[in-house]
């Protein structure tokens, strides 16, 4: 099939890939189906209905996908001291078998000197993803608008 789809032009291309990673949602699906009245989410049809149209639609690489994860300061769960944003953007995925994820770890600068640890795992220094920037909470808040504005806004006026 790889020497098949080397011949045909970008476009086809792309859309035989699109086919491929959907035949295999619905097989995986369909195997789920037969084997979800043993869980217990799963047996409500309706809670099965709204699983399977979200893997379709991200499998189908139609939804960007953002995560925002707030860490709190463990002695007052009210203060907040690191964001992490991660972004699967599926416009950039159209040909690539293996997602690529932005990944971004604020840590707040109005709170830099607070550290957990007493109760729950610090690990403010410890980001994986590359760099962490520290910032003021108004610079995250407004980053965090902006994450939202083009990837809920634009992009859904774009039709993504």
């Amino acid at each position: 099939m790889v020497e098949a789809l080397k011949e045909l032009p970008e476009s086809q291309f792309i859309e035989a890939i699109g086919k491929a990673r959907m035949g295999e949602t619905e097989k995986y699906i369909k195997e789920l189906d037969s084997s979800r009245k043993k869980h217990p989410i799963l047996q409500d049809k309706g809670k099965f209905n709204i699983i399977t149209d979200a893997l379709r639609s991200v499998n189908g690489q139609k939804t960007t996908l953002i995560s925002i994860d707030l860490e709190a300061f463990e002695r007052n769960t009210e203060i907040v001291t690191e964001i992490g944003i991660s972004i699967y953007d599926p416009v950039k995925e159209a040909t690539s078998l293996v997602p690529s994820i932005i990944n971004i770890h604020l840590i707040l600068k109005e709170t830099i000197k607070l550290r957990n640890g007493a109760f729950v795992h610090d690990h403010k220094d410890n980001f994986l993803g590359g760099s962490s920037l520290v910032v003021s909470k108004k610079t995250a808040v407004e980053l965090i608008e902006s994450v939202l504005e083009f990837y809920c806004v634009q992009r859904k006026a774009q039709g993504y």
